[in-house]
């Protein structure tokens, strides 16, 4: 797994299933108001707004010590 290609794929997930669960009714949050784009879509078109990332994390490869 490459860590770009799924963390595209978790937030493509995470916006379509927050579209489903939240519909906007309102006509100030649906766009009807701004340009026909929805508050939801302005904050999701928004880079790292929801998600950051992706991390990668290195671990060094540290010699052990022996203590006297």
């Amino acid at each position: 797994m490459l860590p770009s290609v799924v963390s595209r794929q978790v937030a493509d997930s995470v916006a379509s299933f927050l579209r489903a669960a939240f519909p906007l009714n309102s006509p100030l949050f649906n766009g009807e108001e701004n340009n026909n784009v929805s508050m939801l879509e302005q904050f999701l078109a928004q880079p790292e707004t929801l998600l950051k990332g992706p991390y990668l994390s290195a671990q060094l490869p540290f010699r052990k010590v022996t203590y006297r």
